[in-house]
């Protein structure tokens, strides 16, 4: 077997190794390992202001869905060490996977936003359309708060402005000429972020495994929304804390979905694929074929 091993390719190497890691490591270990893309995707994102990279007013905000995407994958991960609860003065801890569950959902549809926004295969204007169309919905929405204080009356007048700007540049755009009168109606209602599209079309639209997102999202779907499955689950299952667990799933989805939005970001910003080149050959290697699993149809 030694033999055989030293006779394969490095990237056949860094695949084995990559699906030893997974299958041989616990839980938290392999988290740590994990954690190590939120560190480098980080690291990508702020050298656009190391570098002082100018961008277009319209990508500034890729910087924060990022972040965002970061903190939510930071707390998702934290889980896997154990959440402590209080029981009777003592303190138990348990493994709460209703929550891993709901994570992995916001997770991927963190990643779906900015693959939809920022690197779906359409010209820049279109691009810049649905970013319009997001923000728009957003302050929307949020125009309907109600505030009592001086600072959020004078924030939400200043946001009206916002929203007669984007709303004017909306309904100029060609592409809202694209949609029926009804749609347009609803877009400009600001309850259509995403346009018409539904989570399973972004799905399809960023190349993330259709089976996957379809077998599991729809399932992680009934943790979010406290449908009586996800309570019929909690009642079946042991939740007691094991910290030699290993080969979660949602830990390799989430690992590959990383992988899959650092190779998205070297494809948008040159000079981030160029920092990226300067990674190690084995780091480099590892990413790029957890990229292609999270793409692969034909993995189960």
């Amino acid at each position: 077997m030694e033999y055989e091993f030293d006779t394969l390719s490095f990237n056949d190497k860094i695949s084995l190794k990559t699906w030893s890691d997974y299958n041989n490591e616990t839980n938290i270990e392999y988290a740590k390992r994990v954690n190590q893309k939120i560190g480098l995707l980080l690291e990508l994102i702020d050298s656009l202001n190391e570098e002082k990279i100018v961008i277009d007013e319209w990508k500034v905000w890729l910087e924060p869905l990022l972040f965002k995407l970061t903190f939510h994958t930071g707390s998702f991960l934290s889980l896997f060490s154990g959440t402590s609860v209080n029981f009777k003065s003592q303190q138990l801890v348990i493994f709460d996977e209703p929550t891993i569950l709901i994570m992995f959902r916001v997770i991927v549809e963190n990643y779906l936003t900015f693959y939809y926004l920022y690197c779906d295969d359409v010209a820049d204007e279109e691009k810049l359309f649905r970013v319009n169309v997001w923000k728009y919905s957003g302050l929307k929405q949020r125009s309907t708060f109600r505030v009592t204080t001086e600072s959020s009356k004078l924030k939400m007048e200043s946001e009206q402005k916002e929203i007669f700007a984007l709303k004017k540049s909306i309904e100029e755009s060609a592409f809202f000429t694209l949609y029926t009168k009804g749609e347009q109606k609803e877009i400009l209602k600001g309850v259509k972020p995403r346009l018409t599209n539904s989570w399973g079309n972004l799905n399809n639209l960023s190349g993330f495994q259709v089976n996957l997102f379809s077998n599991l999202y729809g399932f992680k779907s009934n943790y979010t929304h406290s449908e009586f499955i996800s309570v019929m689950q909690v009642n079946s299952l042991n939740y007691g804390f094991n910290p030699n667990a290993k080969e979660h799933f949602t830990l390799f989805l989430v690992h590959s979905l990383l992988c899959k939005c650092i190779v998205d970001l070297t494809i948008i910003f040159p000079s981030i694929k160029k920092l990226y080149e300067k990674q190690t050959p084995t780091l480099i290697k590892e990413i790029d074929f957890l990229n292609k699993v999270a793409k692969d149809e034909s993995f189960k």
